[in-house]
Order: structure tokens, then sequence, then C-alpha cells
């Protein structure tokens, strides 16, 4: 029960933790019917038809690995965003202002 009492502090919903069940049902259905060789690239292919369904029907575009690590990960994770800085010949007061 661990693993539920984690997920319960994620951002899943059950209508996500279903859809993933599915998603994975029918990848195990697929490969035990019909073999791995044939039943993986079937189900890879399925995955990417619902995905452009998706973006089709919704209009929306897909999110970045990043991006869905924020969606799933839990609310008291804090969210690190990546930035530059490109100081060309400056000096330590400029950079403490800009920093600042």
């Amino acid at each position: 029960m661990g693993i539920l009492k984690a997920l319960s502090a994620t951002r899943l919903t059950k209508s996500d933790m279903v859809f993933l069940m599915l998603k994975f049902s029918l990848l195990v259905f697929l490969c035990v019917q019909t073999s791995v060789f044939f039943g993986l690239p079937a189900a890879l292919i399925t995955f990417f038809l619902i995905e452009k369904m998706i973006q089709v029907s919704f209009g929306v575009e897909p999110l970045n690995a990043t991006d869905k690590n924020v969606f799933y990960d839990q609310e008291t994770n804090r969210c690190h965003i990546i930035g530059t800085i490109l100081l060309e010949r400056t000096d330590a007061d400029t950079v403490r202002d800009v920093i600042a």
C-alpha cells in the first residue's frame, strides 16, 4: 500500500490512472495474443494514433518530458526553472545588480 500512498501525493487523477492501466493492459494483451514481435509495434502504433487523435480533437500540442514531470510530480515539489544570463566584459558590481 506504500505505492498507493505515494500516488495520492501526486497530481495524477483517477482517470489518469485508469487510462495508464488501459494502455498497459492493451500492450500486454497484444503481446500475449500475437507475440512480442508483432504486439509491441502494434501497441506503439496504437499509442501514437491515440495521441494524434487527442491532438487533432482538442487542438493541443505534446509536452516535452520536463513538462510532464511537472504535471505528474508531487505538489510539494518546487519547479526549477532553468535560465542563463550572458554577460560579456562586465565587473562584479554589474553582475550583483542583475542577479539581485
